[in-house]
């Protein structure tokens, strides 16, 4: 998978040029790769409204587990442009993913950027509702670094203060599920990484 994936990398603007230990050089993907993508992006009036809801999000999502797999593998995973191997697929490069909570939610879930730093590979993940293209509901950082032989993934990032859906809008409710549904999306991240990798090794041994 990896020639693959460096197909579908830019180099980092800052110019970071770093070893990193699962693809040798600090790459991203961001959303100028995927050119369909930015069609999604609103304009005129549109935009106005998405920072309005932008300005909405507001901070309390923390979420933190461990993966089985290497990083090197994990962090090879991550930065697969796309995230194909997540959900299933959405309108326009997007993935519709399930999580749980109370209730659970049906999501559309972007990844924005994928960034490989020296020891630590981060992603810029966007939750919206599936019938509001344009109104991020939680937008989080996904970091995932070394940790022994395995992989520690770490979340943090921001909230609407309405997700509950509820008309007097308690943010301290709307926190608790948020926290809820991004706890369930990194158990499915570091499932999905265990489960490709399993695949990857019982494909590769001698028949």
């Amino acid at each position: 998978m990896g020639a693959a994936m460096l197909s579908g990398f830019v180099q980092a603007e800052d110019g970071d040029r770093s070893q990193n230990a699962c693809c040798g050089i600090g790459l991203r993907f961001t959303r100028s790769t995927w050119p369909h993508v930015d069609a999604l992006a609103p304009s005129g009036g549109n935009r106005k409204h998405a920072r309005s809801d932008v300005a909405d999000l507001i901070q309390g999502v923390h979420a933190e587990t461990v993966s089985f797999s290497s990083y090197a593998d994990a962090c090879e995973i991550a930065l697969t442009p796309w995230w194909p191997w997540l959900g299933e697929a959405g309108l326009r490069g997007s993935r519709e993913v399930n999580l749980g909570g109370v209730p659970p939610r049906r999501v559309r879930l972007r990844v924005s950027e994928a960034k490989a730093h020296v020891h630590s590979t981060v992603c810029s993940i966007e939750l919206l509702e599936v019938d509001r293209l344009f109104t991020p509901r939680i937008q989080i950082e996904l970091t995932l670094q070394p940790h022994g032989s395995s992989t520690r993934l770490t979340v943090s990032g921001l909230f609407a203060r309405d997700l509950t859906r509820d008309p007097r809008g308690d943010p301290e409710a709307s926190r608790h599920l948020a926290n809820e549904y991004v706890r369930s999306l990194i158990e499915k991240v570091a499932d999905e990484i265990e489960r490709l990798k399993g695949r990857s090794e019982a494909t590769g041994l001698p028949t």
